[in-house]
């Protein structure tokens, strides 16, 4: 994390109450009077007297005026009822629908109204967009629920997180929602068929296939390695891109905030390509900015884009306080894809890896550095293999400048290049290397040659949150 976003703490948004150094717990704050909302204003005068005093005037005008007279003023008379109970922000057109319902209800008639619409087109196709979605969308515990109510915030039963389907077979969360436990409990919460209104509640065990911390993803195989599963029960969420997302396009939160099941929350992309810590201090880059509300049991819930196509999973929250505060976390689906296919087919995440444990950027912005200085290098890694120089006897280790003569000014700079590698690649390194003359402030420049190795990141029984290689980012 950069310096200038150490204010705030990146608060991943599973059922614990905290899960990275410096993260704050997250509390429920009281929801204000319905009426202070509403935004309804004393103004020294009794709201219900005024109405009273208001209404009693329209019917005397109305009784002695010829109908369509009455008809306006009945529907101007509503229209203050409606006023001073605190309906002031509706359209025009649903105000004057509403307008015919408290007539009614006051002893107005009303000719001629615009019959009520209790939804217009926008917000049908958000329900529909729920309607469809939602059944595809769980909730993960650590034991199987009792009862038909969830909890939260009680790691004993209570709901870690979400996840969604990704294909017949598996569900996708976050690491951090299943990290250890050995065989998460996936619920399913479907319309019931036979009673309108009503949800089928159906809780199967699964396994870890796989997962991988540095990227917060994780793959669960639903009903065991080899076990049955309800036909049509596993309904995979249609998969979207996340190279192409603009800053204000409509996107849908879902999860299961607060143990809230099945929840749905909608926002706008407030910013692309942003990056966020991950574990180890490797950063994940291309998260999607957005200011839906994402909260504690949202994490490994799917982020949707209005054609209901997954271009992200709700991973954490930006917070100086521990709530959510407008800015929430998403793993592009880009990556997510492509993670999510490797540890299907292998349990692991396929990673080239170097082998150089980095100084924090602020290090080396401090020592006035033009790159990335060399801490540590892994024994018997790429880099060891290749004689890049770590710190030692007070001496400076290699300052990395650029690789394959593209420039890097910072670790994120590094880790973003390296993505786009695969193992077995060559690349070169360009570095400025200290005098051996400890006393001397030259540097010499020097091209190393590293052929790329693996990472095996195969956490599918046991998961365990990895501990930093060093007080910089590993790679």
């Amino acid at each position: 994390m950069s310096a200038a976003t150490a204010v705030a703490a990146f608060a991943f948004t599973s059922g614990t109450s905290s899960v990275a150094s410096g993260f704050t717990g997250i509390g429920i704050q009281p929801a204000r009077a319905w009426h202070t909302a509403r935004g309804v204003a004393a103004s020294g005068v009794d709201a219900s007297s005024k109405t009273a005093d208001q209404s009693d005037l329209a019917r005397a005008q109305a009784s002695n005026a010829p109908p369509e007279s009455q008809s306006k003023s009945a529907a101007s008379s509503a229209l203050a009822v409606a006023a001073a109970a605190g309906i002031g922000s509706m359209t025009l057109r649903r105000r004057a629908a509403l307008s015919t319902s408290v007539a009614t209800a006051v002893g107005i008639g009303v000719q001629n109204a615009e019959p009520a619409q209790a939804l217009n087109k926008e917000e049908k196709r958000v329900a529909a967009l729920f309607e469809v979605t939602t059944p595809s969308v769980v909730s993960i515990s650590k034991s199987k629920p009792q009862g038909s109510e969830a909890l939260f915030g009680a790691r004993e039963g209570g709901i870690y997180g979400s996840g969604f389907v990704w294909d017949a077979q598996h569900v996708v969360t976050n690491f951090h929602v299943i990290s250890g436990i050995e065989k998460p409990f996936v619920t399913f919460l479907k319309p019931d068929e036979k009673k309108k209104g009503e949800t089928v509640r159906t809780t199967l065990e699964s396994v870890v296939v796989g997962s991988d911390a540095a990227s917060d993803v994780a793959v669960l195989r639903v009903g065991g390695l080899n076990g049955e599963l309800p036909k049509g029960l596993l309904k995979p969420l249609p998969l979207g891109t996340s190279n192409d997302l603009l800053v204000g396009q409509d996107v849908f939160a879902f999860g299961n905030p607060f143990g809230l099941e099945h929840s749905l929350s909608r926002g706008i992309i407030s910013g692309v390509s942003r990056t966020m810590e991950g574990a180890g201090g490797r950063p994940i880059s291309g998260v999607i900015q957005t200011d839906a509300s994402i909260n504690p049991g949202n994490s490994g819930g799917p982020l949707l884009n209005s054609d209901g196509q997954v271009i992200g999973v709700n991973t954490a929250i930006l917070t100086g306080s521990g709530t959510f505060a407008g800015v929430g976390l998403a793993i592009p689906n880009d990556t997510v894809k492509k993670n999510v296919e490797s540890i299907i087919a292998k349990g692991f995440v396929r990673r080239p890896f170097l082998g150089i444990v980095f100084a924090p950027d602020v290090m080396s912005e401090e020592l006035q550095l033009n790159g990335i200085m060399v801490m540590k290098v892994v024994p018997g890694g790429p880099a060891e293999a290749a004689s890049v120089r770590p710190m030692r006897g007070g001496r400076l280790g290699d300052i990395v400048v650029a690789i394959d003569e593209q420039r890097m000014n910072s670790s994120d700079d590094l880790f973003k290049y390296l993505d786009q590698k695969s193992p077995g690649d060559t690349i070169k390194l360009q570095v400025q290397r200290a005098a051996a003359d400890s006393e001397s402030d030259k540097y010499q420049e020097v091209t190393i040659g590293v052929k790329l190795g693996q990472t095996n990141y195969n956490m599918s029984m046991k998961p365990k949150e990895p501990a930093p290689s060093g007080p910089g980012g590993g790679e």
